[in-house]
């Protein structure tokens, strides 16, 4: 992002994680791996956009702008607090400690921490 060029570029996209469990053959008691407390993730994190329509370059309008360099300056604030737990892994919409979000517990989490 170039939010003083006004631009956001797209190259590549977030998979779903996938894992396997981290503890065997489920002995920590959970059928699904991905509830395992010593969980790995087996699936990379990104990967290149189906097409080439899907690599593309976009200009946002102005009061998105506005609105993504507000959330910067919030996402500032996160990382003093987080200090050296944060993940430095460049995501727009993260966790607190910069990790991506699950597009299944995002919101499960926002409503849970208020």
């Amino acid at each position: 992002m170039d939010l003083d060029a006004g631009y956001v570029r797209i190259r590549k996209n977030r998979l779903r994680p996938e894992y396997w469990h981290g503890c065997g053959e489920a002995p920590c008691g959970r059928a699904a791996a991905g509830y395992c407390t010593r969980r790995e993730q087996i699936r990379r994190e990104h990967k290149t956009t189906k097409s080439r329509a899907g690599r593309r370059t976009v200009g946002p309008p102005d009061p998105l702008i506005k609105l993504l360099c507000h959330h910067q300056e919030e996402q500032a604030k996160e990382r003093a607090v987080a200090g050296a737990d944060r993940e430095g892994k460049g995501y727009v919409f993260a966790s607190p400690t910069g990790g991506p979000l699950s597009p299944n517990t995002d919101c499960h989490a926002e409503t849970t921490a208020a």
